[in-house]
């Protein structure tokens, strides 16, 4: 059986219960997935195969848009799994890597001291809404 089978099927299966911009999505991801994978067998597709394509994208994409993309590859090989046209599905054994966090280095008491300084000589209201942000770690949102 044909990749392609279980993609559309997949699409034609959550189509009715997707809201529009899940349809989309999920449209557009699939149209990706089948220009490397639409012709194969569906059982001849090695986890290799699925992690190098995965691994092929994170030089382009996010890491939540590469999680949409496996999802997508998973429920398509659940498909086949379920249909037992394949025995396992080859993206159980891949987890994407998660992005590496920024090291946040904050404002010591000189510069914290320094930032107020000026503030204050420029606007009242401004030195007031660092304060609160600088003594308390309040985001922004949260201080306006």
């Amino acid at each position: 059986m044909k990749f392609h089978h279980y993609s559309n099927l997949f699409l034609k299966i959550g189509y009715p219960s997707w809201k529009p911009a899940t349809r989309y999505k999920y449209e557009n991801i699939t149209k990706k997935i089948n220009a490397v994978f639409k012709n194969r067998e569906i059982e001849t597709i090695k986890v290799s195969e699925v992690k190098l394509y995965l691994s092929t994208l994170s030089q382009t994409l996010t890491y939540k848009t590469i999680k949409d993309y496996k999802s997508v590859l998973n429920q398509i090989f659940d498909l086949a799994k379920f249909d037992e046209v394949i025995s396992k599905n080859p993206t159980h054994y891949i987890k994407p890597k998660p992005p590496t966090k920024p090291i946040i280095k904050p404002f010591n008491d000189v510069e914290v001291k320094s930032i107020l300084k000026l503030a204050k000589k420029k606007d009242e209201r401004f030195y007031l809404y660092l304060c609160i942000a600088f003594y308390t770690g309040m985001r922004t949102g949260e201080i306006l």
